[in-house]
């Protein structure tokens, strides 16, 4: 028996053992997988040794997708423990969900498609795991059409909504990122959003994801970007830094200002917007020649699923779905300034804030970094290769007080402008 098959085999009788009622759609999935993922994951530790898990990722990866869904569905249905035909069409769905979603969160610069498994990548402690396992229940299924779009691939689940690619139902077919909103919260900001959403739709520039439509059925809503083939910033780590642990400074200076530059697009607007949900997995690398480009992504919903992350990031049993959010670069309330953790509509200079954050965090090599609240952090930017001009700039990007911070990326550029950046600015 392969090491995929045994690792998925562990994981269904787990899901079924713990979380049925939430596969079911009978209560809280997320309450669910949080209380028991440390079982499952004990459970899988106990017969696989960690380099068969690895194994078993890179095996179900590599995997076409109809072989997969066809493969999942059988070991399924052989099952003992999973008896009732409606429990097992819900555990069958849900593992293709956590396949796509694997497949999502493997996109690196080797494998955009996420076809190949990070080198790094094991399942040594139950946040990894958690971070393969949708937290909410997965409503739709691969090839169904609603909202003016058909259903290609699940790519993961956030806070409110399921995203997916999809494609557009009209002669053109065009691929789109669409995300189908369902919760009551979520809604509610939807409808409140409306204009916002709809002034969003006119800004058409290479380095913000286009939003191309947002409207509203009786239960769920759809908002639609414009797909394009890339990586998240923190899977491209190598851009900038060696194996080490030194980080080309210039090259970290270069990201920060194509960064500021998409967002001079957003801020430069006859009334600005702020992207509001800034964050290193929505800060997108998209190929363009032998290079690559900056694109932000969610713009116009990343803020709102910020807001689900700031009422929550207290509770204690959010302790362990928290480290997985920070391993890639997405919980939210690192990159909040006070104000907006307080709840305040984003601004400009809370996009500032937050790319100083992203600034801090690739000069310190990890994406679980809190913002700094002394300076211990100096000596070791200093060593890993940090001039002390840039530095400067980042802390101005930091300060809590916004009177202090750049006002927006206009006035960030400015300063960055001041900085040599390797053969030019």
């Amino acid at each position: 028996m392969s090491p995929w098959t045994i690792w998925l085999e562990t994981l269904a009788r787990g899901l079924a053992e713990i979380a049925m009622p939430g596969l079911l759609g009978q209560a809280s999935l997320e309450k669910y997988l949080l209380a028991g993922v440390g079982h499952i994951h004990a459970k899988l530790t106990a017969i696989m040794r960690p380099k068969d898990l690895s194994k078993a990722l890179a095996r179900g990866l590599a995997m076409p997708s109809a072989l997969m869904r066809a493969r999942l569905r059988d070991l399924v249905r052989g099952l003992a423990e999973v008896k009732e035909p409606a429990h097992q069409q819900a555990l069958a769905n849900y593992l293709c969900h956590v396949m796509s979603q694997a497949r999502h969160r493997a996109a690196t610069m080797r494998s955009p498609d996420g076809r190949v498994a990070p080198a790094a990548w094991n399942l040594n402690d139950p946040a990894d795991l958690l971070d393969l396992l949708p937290l909410r229940r997965v409503i739709h299924q691969s090839g169904q059409e609603l909202g003016g779009y058909r259903l290609k691939r699940f790519r993961y689940g956030s806070a409110t909504a399921e995203a997916w690619k999809a494609l557009s139902t009209e002669a053109d077919g065009l691929p789109v990122s669409l995300y189908i909103v369902r919760q009551k919260t979520a809604l509610e900001a939807f409808q409140a959003s409306g204009d916002r959403l709809k002034r969003l739709s006119k800004i058409d520039h290479p380095g913000i994801q286009k939003l191309i439509t947002s409207h509203a059925e009786e239960k769920q809503a759809f908002l639609a970007w414009t797909y394009k083939r890339s990586v998240p910033l923190p899977a491209v780590k190598e851009l900038w830094e060696d194996t080490g642990g030194h980080i080309n400074a210039k090259r970290v200076g270069r990201w920060i200002r194509r960064m500021t530059r998409a967002l001079m697009v957003l801020h430069g607007q006859r009334e600005p917007f702020a992207h509001g949900g800034l964050m290193p997995a929505n800060v997108a690398l998209a190929r363009q020649g032998k290079g690559w480009k900056v694109h932000l992504s969610d713009v116009g919903w990343a803020d709102r699923e910020a807001e689900q992350q700031f009422r929550v990031r207290g509770l204690a049993s959010i302790k362990v779905s928290r480290q997985m959010y920070e391993r890639r670069g997405s919980w939210a309330p690192h990159y909040g300034s006070p104000t907006r953790l307080e709840g305040k509509e984003p601004t400009p200079a809370d996009d500032v804030f937050a790319l100083g954050m992203i600034w801090y965090q690739m000069v310190m090599g990890c994406w679980d970094l809190a913002p700094p609240r002394s300076f211990d952090w100096v000596d070791k930017a200093l060593d890993r290769g940090l001039p002390v001009d840039h530095g400067k700039v980042m802390s101005r990007c930091l300060q809590p007080d916004a009177s202090r911070r750049p006002a927006d990326a206009v006035a960030l550029m400015a300063m960055l402008d001041a900085l040599v950046l390797s053969g030019g600015k």
